[in-house]
């Protein structure tokens, strides 16, 4: 999940991609949506395996 802020659009999102510090993330709706990194207040990685 990314939190980008204020906007519903940029909650529990799916990250796609990310190159020059632009993420490619997917909404609910499958919409895809770009957003700058820098943007970006904070990610939860559930079950991830670093």
């Amino acid at each position: 999940m990314i939190d980008g802020g204020g906007d519903p659009m940029k909650i529990g999102l799916l990250l796609k991609s990310m190159k020059n510090n632009l993420l490619e993330i997917a909404i609910a709706s499958g919409e895809t949506v770009y957003l700058k990194l820098t943007h970006v207040k904070s990610l939860h990685f559930p079950n991830a395996n670093f």
